[in-house]
């Protein structure tokens, strides 16, 4: 008959604090005409708040828990083309 390891029967629970933990080193901010940015590693999702469009990015050397709802404004064109490029649905 099959047998399985105790651990794998146990849900896993996520934790913030590992997720930071395992997490990378956080980059800085470039420096771009006096103004910080940071580079975009995904757009991850799209919502609308009420009538105002967002996307939730994930920025490069940063963990998911930490992903910000932008307004497109704030975006970087490569970034959205690419997540639009893959989720036809919210074009």
């Amino acid at each position: 008959h099959p047998v399985s390891d105790e651990n794998f029967s146990r849900p896993y629970i996520f934790s913030p604090t590992e997720s930071r933990e395992r997490a990378q080193p956080r980059l800085p901010p470039e420096l771009v005409d006096d103004t910080e940015e940071w580079e975009v590693e995904r757009i991850q999702s799209f919502e609308k708040f009420g009538k105002t469009p967002k996307w939730l990015v994930l920025w490069k050397g940063y963990p998911l828990d930490e992903a910000i709802w932008e307004p497109r404004s704030s975006l970087a064109k490569e970034a959205l083309a690419e997540f639009e490029a893959s989720h036809k649905e919210y074009q």
